[in-house]
């Protein structure tokens, strides 16, 4: 017995012994890399913005209108005068840019954020009211975090909706000279601000949830993109995101699909996208909500929100979000692989419309063993997610399948034009697309003697 006792005593005792590694020499030498609760923001740096903040809510001593100089002739000193800040006053608007490093065109929202009082407004912002604002949010965080922070209406959230930035860009179209034009259209400065939210949203939140992370905000360009605004007067020089062109290019395509202008559109007026470019049963396969789930309130139809998605991901298919959008389209099981069935299943009707076209037999064989080898998947037997992002021209991947418009200009592209397209100061398949197709709108529309409704109003 003691012998079977004292086994595990000794076991107990051994347990108990907990060895703790040397620190190495060099672990002083890394540089802190992971800060779970953000970034610390260096104490002197936060000191010199506050200063900078008390500093804008003084005013520069002056005399008084009757004060009496003081013996010798020399005036009385007058003491600074604590200023206050109205709402939308250039005064607070360079305050807003210049001390507190925001967009210009923000300072109507802070100013509400700010001044919020229960269910009213105050009709100024005080240096004690607006310190106070301040230190309870935004005192310790990096620029990147004050931007995130002042953008959520519920800062108890930890992410960014569609909804947050819709404020926001209203006061946009107030403030940038680049959109005047579009004061008199509260309409079209509704869609416009729709628009921006939303391409906002298929670049940046990569999720695809409708809730933006500040992981996602800090990896995209939005954050200086806003900045940039205030620098560039031609709001169509910022593609990403804002530029009015890219808007109107957008809303005129979903108008000539919304036959009867409900703003919907059903899965038979999207099959007339591009001339019947796109076949049935990828066309089924959108409207089933399978790449992205339709915001539609009405089954079986389409809203613009949901266009926005589809036609940025069909006239672009180099993103990683239009990839992962037509992916799920062709990947039928929903088991992450590209298989021969599903590509014979897409490609069955695109080789009776090219054969019908072409007036002759296309090989099945010899389109595969092109697309296998355009692709060069890691297992040729199969494609996945991976291999198509690796690919440059994944776009001709998709086309082959259910583009056939698409797949013919390919066939019969200029090397040489190709080439020098991509050398213009348009970045991407998207800006390119955007420019072409607003060119040839504008060249319409000098050509008509009558404009059609939105053009009308766009360019008035």
């Amino acid at each position: 017995l003691s012998a079977t006792t004292s086994r595990p005593q000794a076991a107990e005792s051994s347990a108990q012994v907990e060895v703790i590694p040397e620190r190495p020499p060099t672990a002083a030498l890394i540089p802190k890399f992971w800060f779970p609760e953000g970034r610390l923001v260096p104490q002197a740096e936060v000191e010199k913005d506050m200063k900078a903040i008390l500093a804008a809510f003084r005013s520069a001593p002056a005399m008084g209108v009757g004060a009496k100089p003081k013996p010798g002739g020399a005036k009385a000193a007058a003491k600074p005068v604590q200023r206050t800040f109205k709402p939308q006053t250039p005064e607070w608007t360079e305050f807003v840019s210049k001390v507190l490093g925001f967009p210009s065109w923000w300072s109507r929202q802070l100013y509400a954020k700010v001044a919020q009082q229960g269910d009213t407004v105050a009709p100024e912002i005080t240096c004690k009211m607006f310190t106070d604002w301040w230190e309870k949010g935004f005192t310790k965080l990096t620029k990147q975090e004050q931007f995130f922070r002042a953008l959520k209406k519920d800062t108890t959230r930890d992410y960014l909706i569609q909804e947050d930035f819709l404020p926001f860009v209203q006061d946009l179209l107030v403030c940038h000279p680049g959109l005047e034009f579009l004061k008199q259209t509260p309409e079209f400065q509704e869609k416009y601000a729709e628009t921006v939210c939303v391409r906002i949203f298929f670049t940046v939140n990569r999720s695809g949830r409708g809730r933006m992370t500040f992981r996602e905000y800090c990896r995209s360009n939005l954050h200086d993109t806003m900045l940039l605004l205030d620098q560039e007067t031609d709001i169509n020089n910022v593609t990403d995101y804002f530029s009015y062109e890219h808007f109107y290019v957008l809303y005129c395509k979903f108008w000539e699909l919304d036959t009867d202008h409900d703003f919907f559109i059903s899965k038979e007026d999207l099959q007339k996208y591009n001339n019947y470019s796109l076949t049935e049963p990828v066309v089924d396969r959108v409207f089933a909500g399978i790449p992205r789930r339709l915001s539609s309130t009405i089954p079986g139809k389409m809203s613009y929100e949901d266009f926005i998605w589809f036609c940025m991901c069909e006239e672009d298919k180099t993103t990683e979000t239009s990839i992962e959008y037509w992916f799920k389209c062709v990947d039928l099981d929903g088991d992450g692989i590209i298989s021969g069935y599903e590509l014979d299943y897409f490609f069955a009707e695109q080789k009776k419309r090219m054969e019908n076209l072409l007036s002759e037999q296309i090989a099945y064989e010899d389109i595969l063993c092109q697309m296998i080898d355009m692709i060069n998947p890691a297992d040729p037997k199969l494609i996945r997610l991976s291999d198509l992002k690796a690919c440059p021209t994944c776009g001709v991947f998709f086309n082959v399948l259910f583009n056939l418009n698409k797949f013919i200009a390919f066939e019969q592209r200029d090397p040489f034009q190709a080439h020098a397209e991509k050398q213009g100061p348009e970045k991407t398949d998207w800006d390119r697309f955007a420019r072409m197709e607003y060119d040839r709108m504008a060249q319409e529309a000098e050509q008509s003697e009558e404009f059609s409704e939105p053009s009308a109003e766009f360019h008035n």
